[in-house]
């Protein structure tokens, strides 16, 4: 319910290759999940969209405070796939990223097989 909500406040989805066009909007970025690394030291997550790092489209960064809000471990959470994030856009080295506060932001991105 919580997803549908702020889906209703983003308006705008756009795919993880149009990130770097929108720094500084709050809106929803759908695209695929390539890879994901945990920093041991910080116990932070990034999730790149749209390629491997360091060519990703899309970084999405979920600090340590974060993650333990989530119910599964981070292997199962984050299997690679189509997922969509909602969140602010800002720049981080020249890169677009997504800093998740609320699991809620992170939904997999279900698919129509027509």
């Amino acid at each position: 319910m919580f997803w549908l909500t702020q889906v209703t406040y983003a308006q705008t989805k756009i795919g993880s290759k149009e990130a770097s066009h929108h720094v500084g909007d709050t809106l929803t970025v759908c695209g695929k999940l390539y890879s994901k690394k945990v920093i041991p030291s910080t116990g932070m997550v990034l999730l790149n969209l749209g390629g491997y790092y360091p060519n990703q489209d899309l970084t999405i960064v979920i600090k340590a405070s974060t993650m333990k809000l989530f119910k599964q471990p981070v292997g199962k959470l984050f299997e690679p796939g189509q997922i969509c994030v909602f969140g602010a856009v800002v720049a981080y080295k020249g890169k677009p990223e997504i800093i998740i506060n609320n699991p809620q932001q992170i939904v997999r991105e279900r698919i129509n097989s027509n």
